[in-house]
């Protein structure tokens, strides 16, 4: 992959701007790179990485340690997973999925419906687990906790969701499928409660969803007056 040649920016001088075309010359990623001065005196490099001419992101340096920002592998997949087309792709799969899980017969476990969300499950759990994997490549899984990383995977507490529901996902692979039959049901069969969750993972695809829900989870606090109001004034009536 050509590049231009890049050098650590001098402290005092102005961001350092370097493209890195990927997927031939098809898309263009950018990285920034600052020098600043921390509050205990030491020099370091803010990088700032943006693709698809989306604003710029800040992130660590090393993706787990290994992957620097400026490797061809981190670049291609950070280019990736910032197309617009990915998330809409994984949107209408985790659609996909709640229609399957919704078809699901309880009372019938060998029922025709079961038996093809059983076949289709494994599907999207590597369809799942590889949009967690490219994204903990690209922005890191939780960065160096002396540096800030605020974009990093786990920084973000809706990604917490994804990352439980992909490990509880692959948790329950491993204990191995289940049968119809009651008799041989795994005693990890628990696990498959947190399927669940996989239709909230919606709330984390689409921005203005998880202003809405940020919205109602702040205004809980403050309705604790409104309540106690509500259950004195019902108090009162019953007495009455």
């Amino acid at each position: 992959m050509a590049q231009k040649d890049a050098v650590r920016p001098a402290k005092g001088q102005a961001p350092l701007l370097t493209t890195y075309p990927v997927f031939g010359s098809l898309w263009e990623v950018s990285v920034k790179e600052t020098a600043e001065i921390t509050e205990e005196g030491f020099d370091k490099t803010r990088i700032e990485i943006s693709a698809h001419d989306k604003p710029f992101k800040e992130i660590c340096p090393f993706s787990l340690g290994v992957l620097h920002v400026q490797h061809p592998l981190r670049l291609w997949i950070f280019a990736f997973v910032e197309y617009k087309m990915f998330d809409h792709v994984i949107l209408a799969l985790i659609c996909f999925n709640t229609v399957i899980m919704g078809m699901q017969n309880f009372r019938d476990p060998c029922h025709d419906n079961n038996k093809r969300g059983a076949a289709i499950d494994p599907v999207l759990l590597i369809v799942f687990t590889l949009e967690c994997g490219f994204k903990i490549v690209a922005y890191g899984l939780f960065g160096n906790p002396s540096k800030k990383c605020p974009n990093s995977y786990l920084r973000d507490g809706w990604n917490w969701l994804d990352f439980i529901v992909v490990v509880t996902g692959l948790m329950s692979a491993a204990a191995g499928s289940e049968s119809c039959n009651e008799d041989s049901q795994s005693s990890f069969g628990f696990l498959r409660v947190f399927r669940a969750f996989r239709p909230l993972r919606s709330l984390t695809k689409s921005p203005k969803m998880k202003v809405i829900v940020n919205t109602v989870l702040l205004s809980i606090p403050k309705l604790g007056n409104v309540c106690l109001m509500g259950i004195f004034l019902m108090t009162i009536f019953g007495i009455l």
